[in-house]
């Protein structure tokens, strides 16, 4: 499987240093923008190449974040591919030779509402046979028009020892992103002990929902009670617990904070 370097752009090594300046600044405390062009958002990833040392508090993320063209053709593209009913998936990585952000130039195609833990091992063996280093993933939800994250979406930003620092899904008209900040807290459970498929019995049944497990047509949940919250509003409740941060953005728009700092109605 290739990956597609000039999803972000690709650089000299010259013009490359080892700690990205602007986010080495934004890390110390000399630098606060409020909106991150492009640039920045590629500096991020790549600084996050090089691992956790690089990751934003909670307060240091911007309020928008510009994709720019090249994001926005990588994420339609994988709508695109969606059409037929099934979730796609690709890696987000950084190439440490090459100097470049990736993604796979063809997603995999997973199920109508999973991408299975082996299609990711299999995506994770590609992309480190392309010498990619893993920051994050993308995935998408086939003709899901009210976007939020599955439970089981967010598992891997809050398991102890976990290398995913983004996670993004794609819907019918809109995009969000998660990310991890050097604040967040893990479950601190081992992955034995609580497995990615107890996580989502926890979030359910605590709240309000029955749930009766993962499978390829996705999470089985169903609110019992009339006060169950919405999926969107139960992907706030983990990210407050956990300190994530979330955007969001239209299909061809840029990325909003929406959480800790905006909200949005449910």
């Amino acid at each position: 499987m290739d990956f597609l370097g000039e999803l972000i752009g690709r650089f000299k090594k010259s013009r490359l240093p080892q700690e990205p300046k602007t986010i080495s600044q934004i890390l110390e405390g000399k630098f606060a923008p409020k909106v991150w062009a492009s640039e920045y958002f590629r500096e991020y990833i790549i600084a996050l190449g090089r691992g956790e040392k690089f990751l934003l508090t909670i307060d240091q993320y911007p309020d928008l974040i510009e994709l720019g063209r090249s994001w926005h053709e990588a994420l339609e593209n994988m709508r695109t591919k969606t059409s037929n009913g099934h979730e796609h998936y690709s890696i987000i990585g950084f190439n440490e030779i090459q100097r470049i952000v990736s993604v796979q130039k063809e997603p995999l195609m997973g199920h109508p509402g999973q991408i299975s833990p082996q299609l990711q091992h299999h995506a994770l063996g590609l992309a480190s046979k392309a010498g990619i280093n893993p920051v994050g993933d993308i995935h998408t939800h086939p003709n899901e028009h009210n976007l939020a994250f599955s439970i089981a979406d967010l598992y891997s930003l809050v398991c102890p020892g976990s290398r995913d620092y983004i996670r993004v899904v794609l819907g019918a008209n809109d995009n969000l992103f998660a990310f991890r900040a050097r604040n967040s807290t893990t479950t601190g459970l081992s992955l034995d002990a609580l497995t990615q498929e107890g996580f989502c019995r926890f979030w359910y049944e605590e709240n309000g929902y029955r749930f009766t497990g993962i499978s390829e047509a996705g999470e089985g949940a169903m609110p019992i009670s009339a006060n169950a919250p919405s999926q969107w509003d139960l992907n706030l409740k983990v990210a407050k617990k956990h300190g994530l941060v979330f955007y969001e953005s239209g299909a061809k728009g840029d990325l909003v904070k929406v959480f800790p700092v905006i909200t949005r109605a449910s």
